[in-house]
């Protein structure tokens, strides 16, 4: 148990109730606050897509996934080669590694981008597992694109 939830579990229902509705309007502008008009407009575009316009938009989209692992995320940048690297940068996968599960579990932080720190980054553990722990992170995506 976090020191949140400690603090939720002492405090006075009065005080409770404050914390939720407080959680509650950080998460309404985390949802829906700045991009997600912007989000939402962009969504609706790419439903119009033809077959075309989708592999266009899905290259594009990984070109640059695979750019920002190459040059953002820790586990990737030690990782790969110089090579790996170059050969990311023309988003040719059938020449980079497979990623095996044993990293992401042993430090998953080496797999979130150092470029950008997001305040607050929240950890989830699930709780229908916790022997296994498994690290879901979120931030808040309505300030810019990944």
């Amino acid at each position: 148990m976090g020191k949140l939830d400690k603090l939720y579990a002492r405090a006075p229902l009065m005080l409770q109730n404050l914390m939720v509705s407080g959680y509650g309007l950080y998460w309404h502008w985390a949802r829906f606050g700045k991009g997600f008009k912007n989000f939402a407009r962009e969504f609706r575009d790419r439903e119009r897509f033809s077959e075309s316009d989708w592999k266009q938009y899905q290259e594009e989209q990984l070109s640059g996934l695979v750019r920002i692992c190459a040059e953002h995320i820790p586990y990737y940048s030690e990782h790969w080669t110089e090579t790996q690297k170059r050969t990311s940068k023309l988003s040719e996968l059938q020449n980079l590694p497979l990623l095996e599960k044993k990293p992401l579990r042993e430090d998953p932080y080496q797999f979130l981008r150092q470029d950008k720190r997001p305040i607050p980054r929240f950890k989830f553990l699930p709780a229908a597992q916790p022997a296994r722990q498994l690290h879901h992170f979120s931030r808040c995506l309505n300030s810019e694109k990944l």
